[in-house]
């Protein structure tokens, strides 16, 4: 299905020095899936999946561009860009990937969920829990967002105890 949502409304808080947003995926293994989140044409925050096994970060005019490999695996993944003034700051899974230091325009403007301007180029697996915050989170309390969410997959049946005993060793072993 081809779906997606406006949610300009938070762009006010994704323009703010200090700011998050996470969000829990999945994406089929080998679909050339695209944007799971965008904001703007020029100034861009894109959050984008392609037809290998990785996830992009793409944000800023001119644009620094951050690679996630081992994604897109047909599993749930949580992902978090969180920025603090110049400093972006990249988690996946709940774990700290990369602290990249950007000036440049970042302004938010008709930002999309699963499209890239709604009306093409949809994300074709599944996106929930999605939260854009006006403040940032410590690396304790990303894990236990993560932590939280694997529980609710467990709870659902969305991942056996045997996935999420090897994401909570995965998780301790970083």
């Amino acid at each position: 299905m081809n779906d997606s949502i406006n949610i300009s409304s938070v762009d006010e808080k994704l323009n703010k020095n200090v700011g998050l947003i996470s969000l829990w995926f999945n994406k089929p293994k080998n679909d050339a899936s695209l944007y799971l989140f965008r904001s703007n044409l020029n100034a861009r925050l894109y959050l984008i999946s392609n037809g290998n096994d990785s996830v992009r970060f793409v944000f800023g005019d001119p644009a620094v561009t951050f690679p996630i490999p081992r994604l897109a695996d047909d599993q749930w993944h949580y992902i978090v860009l969180q920025w603090n003034g110049d400093k972006y700051y990249i988690y996946a899974d709940g774990a700290h990937l990369e602290e990249v230091t950007f000036v440049g325009d970042s302004l938010a403007t008709s930002t999309y969920l699963g499209s890239f301007n709604g009306v093409d180029q949809y994300y074709k697996g599944s996106i929930d829990d999605v939260r854009i915050y006006d403040s940032i989170l410590t690396s304790s309390q990303i894990e236990q967002e993560y932590v939280a969410g694997l529980n609710s997959l467990l709870a659902s049946n969305s991942i056996s105890q045997e996935e999420y005993n090897q994401r909570l060793n995965i998780l301790a072993s970083k």
